[in-house]
């Protein structure tokens, strides 16, 4: 996926849920500074569900926050992250990690949002900074 993004560093790069989560991954590996990435509902580690037995936490979710903690993420030139306050994988302690990392504006939570986050906002409002 690095290679990938490094070949399309100009472009608009939009990722949703764990293709978001696997975007971040592949941060950690790129050499070139791509432009613009918007990520909706990202894992970013643990995922609980309220409403019933469900826990998920992906591969190498400690070490995305190890080189979060050192300064090693790469940081795009345009950076969006969404993430609703209602959507499983959303978790306060680890999106103020990345609020503080990524500037307290490039981390939106939205209130009242799941982690399928409302086709309008996103398609409107979001994208089109």
């Amino acid at each position: 996926m690095a290679a990938l993004l490094s070949e399309h560093k100009n472009r608009r790069i939009v990722a949703n849920s764990y293709g978001a989560y696997l975007t971040l991954q592949a941060f950690v590996y790129l050499d070139v500074t791509p432009k613009d990435f918007i990520l909706l509902s990202p894992v970013m580690g643990k995922a609980k569900a309220k409403d019933r037995a469900y826990m998920s936490r992906p591969p190498l979710t400690k070490r995305l926050q190890v080189v979060l903690e050192e300064g090693r993420l790469l940081r795009p030139e345009s950076f969006k992250l969404y993430i609703g306050d209602e959507d499983p994988t959303y978790d306060p302690l680890v999106t103020e990690d990345f609020k503080e990392y990524f500037g307290e504006a490039n981390v939106v939570v939205l209130e009242g949002q799941g982690h399928m986050l409302d086709r309008e906002l996103t398609t409107s409002q979001y994208l089109s900074t």
